[in-house]
């Protein structure tokens, strides 16, 4: 089962754990050796992880004081700051005091993605901080090793199907290398919220993800906007939509990602709303026909998504359970139009700037 949590102090520990053993794997598999400097993020980085798994919204006074160590009214340790960068407290770094979540370990067998196909559970990825992470850290100091840590073998992360259904997502397994798409889909929702990055609709959306993705990706990687399908020979009759919003593709098509995209700013909420569920049944039709990843991003500027107000089953898929799973009807129009969602998708909004909310949707 996929890991998700009500406890916001919780989720903000495992978001910047997820973020740090990210950039530790990145560092790696360029043949680099981090260090404790690699670990830094903004706090807005480790909001927008953090909020991926928690149904309560994290707002930023969680980050800058209740968790920091180093504020002098909080409530935690998990966090260690340098000026408006935070990292994880290393284990032991203040002798155990209030450093780790203490029901963490309830959830250990819950699982977290961390890079696409790869999952580890919330015991593999303690672990990995109690011993590599804290090693780094605190490579210097003894009293990292005063406690009573006996860490279990780290396991590979690989997790078929079978290992892992989720409340959120099923998550196919691939032989191939994968991008960790997530990390840029969420820095790219940190530049629009810093001012970065100016979005307006949804074409600007598209065509700034793929400068920043552009920037970004390795050269092997090919970028391209509202490519047909047939580029890798799909059958157009066996699918809801012919065009990709944005795809991403390595040069022998063995790996290959898809990004669709939603700014939906003209009203008509429930035909909105059966448009994202329709862009995600389109990105499970990709996954069964081969693609490593894919991901639906919704940005909205109205709280008619997610304010519960009462209305038909979309709203309350939406607004109420937050959950968009199986039979879905077309709330306008006609009424024989329906698809079927293979997955459960939950939806966790990310604030933005001002009225703006985020969601990124991993399929």
């Amino acid at each position: 089962m996929d890991y998700q949590t009500d406890n916001v102090f919780e989720a903000i520990w495992v978001g910047c754990a997820m973020l740090s053993y990210s950039v530790y794997s990145e560092i790696l598999n360029k043949g680099n050796t981090p260090t404790k400097d690699s670990f830094w993020f903004t706090q807005t980085q480790i909001q927008i992880q953090a909020q991926q798994f928690c149904a309560k919204v994290i707002q930023p006074a969680r980050l800058s004081q209740w968790t920091n160590a180093d504020h002098t009214n909080n409530s935690y340790n998990y966090l260690r700051a340098n000026g408006k960068l935070r990292r994880l407290t290393a284990r032991g770094e203040l002798r155990g005091n209030k450093e780790v979540p203490e029901e963490l370990s309830q959830h250990s067998e819950f699982y977290l993605t961390i890079s696409e196909e790869k999952l580890i559970t919330i015991g593999q990825l303690t672990d990995w901080v109690n011993t590599k992470y804290t090693g780094i850290i605190l490579g210097d100091h003894p009293q990292a090793m005063n406690l009573d840590i006996k860490p279990q073998e780290l396991k590979p992360n690989n997790v078929s199907v079978s290992e892992s259904k989720t409340e959120t997502q099923d998550h196919p397994t691939k032989g191939c290398p994968s991008l960790n798409l997530i990390s840029y889909l969420s820095d790219f929702l940190f530049k629009i919220k810093s001012g970065e990055i100016e979005v307006y609709n949804e074409f600007s959306v598209q065509f700034e993800l793929a400068i920043f993705l552009r920037a970004r990706l390795d050269n092997q990687y090919k970028i391209q906007l509202e490519r047909n399908i047939s580029l890798f020979d799909l059958n157009k009759s066996s699918f809801l939509k012919r065009e990709m919003d944005i795809v991403i593709f390595d040069e022998s098509k063995s790996e290959k990602y898809c990004i669709e995209i939603k700014y939906p700013n003209n009203g008509q909420y429930p035909e909105q709303m059966f448009s994202i569920c329709k862009d995600i049944k389109f990105l499970e039709q990709l996954q069964e026909h081969g693609f490593s990843k894919s991901y639906e991003l919704v940005i909205v500027s109205s709280d008619l998504y997610y304010i519960n107000k009462g209305g038909s089953d979309i709203y309350d898929m939406f607004r109420k359970d937050k959950l968009l799973r199986g039979r879905i009807i077309k709330p306008t129009g006609r009424k024989d139009e329906e698809l079927i969602l293979d997955g459960k998708y939950r939806l966790n909004w990310i604030d933005m700037n001002g009225e703006l909310k985020a969601l990124i949707i991993p399929v």
